[in-house]
């Protein structure tokens, strides 16, 4: 099948380089790896072409989404099968995308989603690759890594300007053709979080509030199977709520059972996995009402780093 990686990058003169490698596996195999320029003001283009990558300009406004969209219009063009994205700043595994496509080979696939590999991963990224593994087994997982997502190109998925979480929203259209949506253990990709502990917490607010948004432009779930508006509306309520429903618990048992409470609480500051849980609980209600009522990220953006 002939796969193209579409790459969008806005100011990423610092990571392409690091695709060189790839660019040379990839030239005379069925994997076309395009950059597409996104306005970037920092020489993006030219470091791209000296890493051996083959780089066009976006056609439309600045955004992640129009940058997509010229890499998929040049897909067309080319008559690829197989269409993906992929972010600038991540690492991929030799036969990554390879890998990726080879499970497109089944009619009944419609996406596939690489594997994350962190450098420091913490209790919350082993949690959510867990259920990214079970959703996987039913052939619905619903958070899709944007940084290695690939997809059958006749199922006419096209990010919406305007929209951060162009996977999700990609994601969310080929779902609704009835096709299945898997993860691939060998389409590994390699991410390395910001070591400064606001630029993490700001990277990790920015995609949560582009979450929501994604999710309430698809709601309530029009042409899903049952199963899935049922994790649709799981994903929408389910985040946001379960803090809450911690704290109105917790207030509780306070009331009935201060010393208790007391404890419990105490507990949970000691120990530094009771820290994170409590500070990824605070984030979601940073975001996650703000994200229902629509006021999320838009796509054009730099990632700090």
């Amino acid at each position: 099948m002939r796969t193209l990686l579409v790459v969008p990058a806005r100011n990423e003169a610092r990571t392409l380089g690091a695709w060189a490698p790839l660019a040379r596996s990839t030239t005379a195999g069925s994997v076309r790896v395009l950059v597409v320029d996104d306005h970037s003001t920092d020489g993006t283009r030219a470091v791209a072409e000296a890493a051996g990558l083959e780089c066009i300009p976006s056609r439309f406004a600045p955004g992640k989404a129009g940058a997509v969209r010229t890499g998929l219009e040049e897909g067309a063009s080319w008559g690829a099968d197989v269409v993906g994205i992929a972010d600038a700043d991540v690492v991929l595994d030799e036969g990554a995308v390879e890998a990726a496509a080879a499970r497109l080979a089944d009619p009944s696939v419609g996406m596939v989603t690489g594997r994350q590999v962190f450098d420091r991963p913490d209790a919350y990224d082993r949690f959510t690759a867990w259920v990214r593994r079970i959703e996987s087994m039913t052939g619905d997982v619903m958070s899709v890594h944007g940084q290695l997502l690939l997809w059958r190109a006749d199922a006419g998925a096209v990010p919406t300007a305007g929209l951060a979480a162009d996977d999700l929203d990609v994601r969310m259209q080929v779902r609704r053709r009835g096709l299945a949506v898997v993860q691939e253990q060998d389409a590994v990709f390699h991410e390395i979080k910001p070591t400064d502990p606001l630029t993490r917490r700001d990277q990790a607010l920015r995609r949560a509030r582009a979450f929501w948004p994604a999710l309430v432009r698809h709601w309530p779930g029009r042409g899903l199977p049952m199963r899935a508006r049922f994790q649709l509306a799981a994903y929408l309520v389910g985040p946001p709520l379960a803090p809450l429903a911690a704290a109105g618990w917790w207030i509780l048992l306070a009331v009935l059972h201060p010393v208790v409470a007391a404890t419990l609480l105490a507990v949970v500051l000691a120990l530094p996995a009771g820290r994170q849980w409590l500070r990824i609980a605070a984030l979601i209600l940073a975001s996650g009402f703000g994200g229902l009522l629509g006021r999320g990220t838009g796509d054009a953006w730099e990632p700090a780093r």
